[in-house]
């Protein structure tokens, strides 16, 4: 396929950098003096990683599982890095010692499949793009993910943009960025004006001045206002050479007879939105007519997708509109079953990184159902159906971020070094330090409406060595707390609360930190025993787990340790706490119990739950199929980043705990109490069914201590 309107990257022989994309295979042939340009192969990192943790464990990429894993530990390492590889043949380029690892260890492999004559996937001759696709799936491909970012410069289409020295951003910085070492004086003296005020525009003023320009005048048809982040990241240093003309249009391009070249430009205003639109015209300012000249020009504007490859590759049957690809905004599936797309050319507005990586994850988890035949929507939520919620103001301390150092001014315009120097260890610490607890993997809707408005559901925890940090919990988990200590209290028992203690350390052990692990243990057994604490009383599972196993295994000399360990519905038996209190009468309320792993099958605490919930007279405790030592888990294994194996233990959860016709799931444990309502509060059409909570303080609004 030709594209003779694209200065192709190749013909430049320079490499291609694609932002946010992990790697950019060009192969070029001249095929009767035409260039064929095959930019089809580009791979998210992130898209990658999930793509062969779920779907590719002994995929043909690999030679044995061990190159897999040191492979996939590379790319997991390699975070944004970005790989060129360029004007392919005989020689190739590489930018990073471990991308040269990651071809000689997995690309060569594939490349060779690529060239080969027994499988010619690619052909280079004019029907390449027809048959792509199919020769795609003729290999065995069954999904494509299509992620090749926008790559072609934009322009006005104005009158002169073909003179000498007038460039496009793209084309401009990516010269400059593998050139500048050879010629560091290129723009000494020289005058730029640059059509657009974006980032990128600010990218190549910048660059124009660190290559000896004195003058940058950037013209923009936007307002101040909209620009504004953009002007806030500007270095006073650089404010000093680079001047923005706000609301101006450029009618064309000149060249004077000195060879100047000439912005010949006028101001416009904005009108008022259309309502029906919300787009406002502009108009011409009548009289404002005015000449820039300068020496260089670069367009940055922007940059779109060329549509004619991916149409000839798929027979004109990707929807698009806009210049975009339309995909199915739950699955990022095209019209095309098995063919999918994410990233720039799927979306109408500015997209940032993570934007891209979370396209990757998604369509990495459609394609993963699309081979396993599952549903592809099942259990998903659009985008627009989730909701900020308000951070409460109450209590919350307020801490400026923290001051970024910065080279020397005068340092800053001579090279190409970062000029941003970087936090000390404590200005980091300080800084990581503002940032609120928010419980993610909890959903928005279980933080009540008036604990949002007045505040007073946060609580300020100050753990270890965290200093002013607060943590905002949802009310579920600050209930817990409040009804432990209202059924001690009721008895008469006062416990203590240590401000210093630190967590069990559980998911330090879990990932394999031993030392970290035995270090938080020996501090808090030290702690504990030096405040003179003999009791301990759990109502986390893992904490209960993790002291009464974990810990004591470090301490071989009982006198070491010597702690009476009890989870909370062991203790209340132990000491029959409900006996003495006083119970309503209410009507009956079916329950069903989930236990939880660590307190179940680990540590076989499966009956003092459930006789807890039996001295309640109008509680009837009713079991699901799967219980006690056949109990499956929550899904926690995957707390973060709730993986699809996840959410099927959850569904499976929470539809065994519907079919018991109970009105309330309750569980002992905070991560199986935050799991099980995430996959409920994500499926509405399931919560008016069933009720999931914790053990104690459901006990404790049945008694009204909290």
């Amino acid at each position: 396929y030709n594209l003779p309107d694209y200065k192709m990257l190749s013909e430049r022989n320079k490499p291609c950098e694609i932002q946010y994309l992990i790697i950019s295979l060009n192969i070029s042939k001249q095929v009767e003096n035409k260039f064929y340009d095959f930019y089809n192969i580009f791979l998210y990192n992130e898209f990658f990683y999930y793509i062969n943790s779920i779907i590719f464990p002994n995929s043909k990429f690999y030679k044995t599982p061990k190159q897999r894993d040191l492979i996939l530990k590379n790319f997991i390492s390699l975070g944004f890095y970005l790989v060129d590889f360029y004007h392919f043949g005989p020689k190739l380029d590489f930018t990073q010692e471990n991308i040269k690892f990651l071809y000689e260890n997995m690309f060569k492999f594939k490349l060779e499949t690529l060239i080969s004559k027994k499988t010619p996937i690619i052909i280079i001759d004019e029907n390449l793009y027809q048959g792509l696709y199919k020769n795609l799936k003729k290999d065995g491909f069954e999904a494509v993910f299509i992620a090749v970012g926008l790559y072609i410069p934009k322009t006005l289409r104005l009158e002169g943009e073909d003179l000498p020295n007038v460039d496009v951003a793209i084309d401009f910085l990516i010269d400059r960025k593998y050139n500048y070492v050879n010629n560091p004086n290129e723009f000494k003296g020289k005058t730029f004006g640059i059509l657009g005020g974006g980032a990128v525009a600010v990218d190549v003023g910048e660059t124009a001045i660190r290559l000896g320009a004195t003058k940058i005048d950037l013209v923009d048809i936007m307002p101040k206002e909209v620009l504004k982040n953009v002007l806030k990241d500007i270095h006073d240093a650089e404010k000093k050479i680079m001047e923005y003309h706000f609301e101006t249009s450029t009618v064309k391009i000149t060249q004077e007879k000195n060879g100047k070249l000439v912005l010949n430009c006028y101001k416009i205003e904005w009108g008022d939105p259309d309502p029906e639109t919300g787009r406002r015209p502009l108009s011409k300012i009548e009289g404002s007519e005015f000449k820039i000249v300068v020496d260089n020009i670069v367009i940055a504007i922007g940059q779109g997708l060329d549509l004619d490859p991916i149409n000839a590759a798929t027979g004109n049957k990707l929807k698009n509109e806009r210049g975009k690809i339309v995909v199915d905004e739950l699955t990022y599936e095209t019209g095309i079953p098995g063919v999918f797309a994410g990233g720039d050319i799927i979306n109408s507005s500015l997209m940032c990184a993570v934007d891209a990586i979370g396209d990757g994850r998604e369509a990495a988890y459609s394609i993963d159902r699309y081979f396993r035949g599952v549903d592809l929507k099942e259990g998903r939520l659009r985008k627009k159906d989730f909701k900020r919620s308000s951070i409460p103001k109450k209590q919350i301390d307020n801490h400026s971020c923290v001051d970024m150092s910065f080279m020397p001014a005068e340092q800053r315009l001579s090279g190409f070094e970062e000029i941003e120097l970087g936090y000390s260890e404590e200005e980091a610490i300080k800084e990581a330090d503002r940032c609120l607890n928010c419980n993610s993997c909890c959903s928005y809707d279980q933080i009540l409406e008036d604990y949002i408005d007045d505040g007073s559901g946060v609580m300020i925890s100050h753990y270890g060595d965290q200093g002013n940090k607060p943590s905002q919990n949802s009310i579920d988990y600050l209930e817990i707390p409040k009804a432990v200590i209202g059924i001690l209290n009721q008895n008469n028992i006062k416990p203590v609360a240590l401000v210093n203690e630190k967590c069990c350390g559980h998911d330090l052990l879990w990932q394999g930190d031993v030392e970290s692990f035995e270090k938080l243990a020996r501090y808090n057994v030290t702690l504990f025993k030096e405040a003179g604490v003999n009791t301990l009383i759990f109502n986390c599972a893992e904490g209960y787990y993790t002291w009464k196993n974990d810990y004591k295994k470090l301490f071989k000399d009982p006198e070491d340790f010597g702690f009476e360990i009890y989870h909370i519905s062991e203790y209340i038996l132990k000491e029959k706490l409900l006996e003495t209190m006083m119970i309503p009468n209410q009507e009956k309320v079916k329950v069903t119990y989930h236990d939880p792993c660590r307190l179940g099958r680990m540590s076989e605490v499966f009956d003092a739950p459930r006789e807890v919930l039996k001295q309640i007279p109008f509680i009837e405790l009713v079991e699901m199929e799967n219980n006690k030592k056949d109990a499956e888990c929550c899904g926690v294994s995957a707390y973060i980043s709730c993986s699809e194996e996840s959410k099927q233990l959850q569904k499976k959860r929470i539809n065994e705990a519907i079919a018991t016709g109970a009105e309330y799931l309750i569980t002992a444990c905070p991560k199986c109490l935050a799991h099980l309502n995430c996959y409920l509060n994500e499926h509405k059409e399931l919560k008016n069914k069933i009720i999931i909570t914790d053990l104690v303080s459901f006990i404790g609004k049945q008694l009204f201590l909290i």
